[in-house]
């Protein structure tokens, strides 16, 4: 963040600006662009957007069609994909991960779904408070933890039910907010999950703990990953307006869209 703070207030060439902004409204659209559709959403002039689209076209980040309209070329392909075979999930969350743990100043994790389910694979822990959290490399059940319930509502069903029908017929009581659920519970709190977009659990489990997750989606608007805050009961707001769900959600957004994900979806993909 800060550096994308001391890009913006840097003396910068504006014509290489507009042209950029030029290409993300491309990117943007559905379908291809006319001239004039463009000039008009860009504010500018068409005789001017049609200087920025020639050469544009010269290095084959926007090409034309057959009917005189533009849409992206083979060199914005290119870039694209050079640009995601660079990204490290990794460091992209650790990046985030600090930032958010200074902050707010609880326990940060961060799961991926590995074969086992979902996998802890990295933690930031407050070195004032005693936190009793999984380990790094750690599996964790999917029913009563956050990551777990955001995995299961918006993986494919396929993936995730085998593990599921495993973890209920175990024996065990799982619960929600202290409460005891079942299969057909735990089904109404996945399409809450979807519907707002990160997930909570209060004591559920690991007692006296309580946890906020979010999802960090990829370019394919796949769930690639789940930032949670982890901390003693009571130490953080669960509810909707909750400051440290305000922090989380916008960490999330930005991962993902640092991971190529277009937020313009609105999760509609999983809905």
């Amino acid at each position: 963040m800060a550096n994308f703070e001391r890009a913006k207030k840097q003396q910068g060439v504006q014509g290489v600006e507009i042209g950029v902004t030029l290409a993300h409204l491309l990117a943007s659209g559905s379908k291809p662009m006319a001239l004039g559709e463009l000039a008009k959403t860009a504010g500018l002039a068409p005789s001017k957007v049609h200087r920025y689209l020639v050469s544009l076209t010269r290095m084959r980040i926007v090409e034309q069609t057959s009917n005189g309209q533009y849409r992206l070329g083979s060199g914005a392909l290119a870039l694209g994909l050079s640009a995601l075979n660079q990204l490290d999930i990794y460091q992209v969350a650790e990046k985030f991960m600090t930032q958010l743990y200074d902050d707010l100043g609880v326990g940060i994790s961060a799961m991926i779904w590995g074969d086992g389910g979902p996998t802890v694979i990295r933690r930031i822990e407050p070195l004032d408070q005693i936190m009793v959290t999984t380990r790094i490399g750690s599996i964790v059940p999917i029913v009563p933890s956050a990551a777990g319930r955001l995995f299961a509502a918006f993986l494919p069903a396929h993936v995730v039910d085998k593990k599921l029908d495993a973890e209920f017929a175990g024996g065990r009581q799982f619960t929600s907010n202290a409460q005891p659920i079942t299969r057909t519970d735990f089904r109404n709190i996945l399409a809450d999950v979807r519907q707002k977009g990160y997930a909570t659990v209060h004591g559920d489990f690991l007692r006296g703990f309580d946890a906020i997750a979010v999802p960090i989606f990829n370019h394919e608007s796949q769930i690639a990953m789940t930032i949670s805050v982890v901390a003693p009961e009571g130490t953080i707001d669960l509810g909707e307006k909750s400051p440290q769900l305000l922090v989380l959600r916008r960490a999330g957004q930005d991962m993902s869209v640092r991971l190529g994900y277009d937020p313009g979806l609105v999760y509609r993909k999983h809905m």
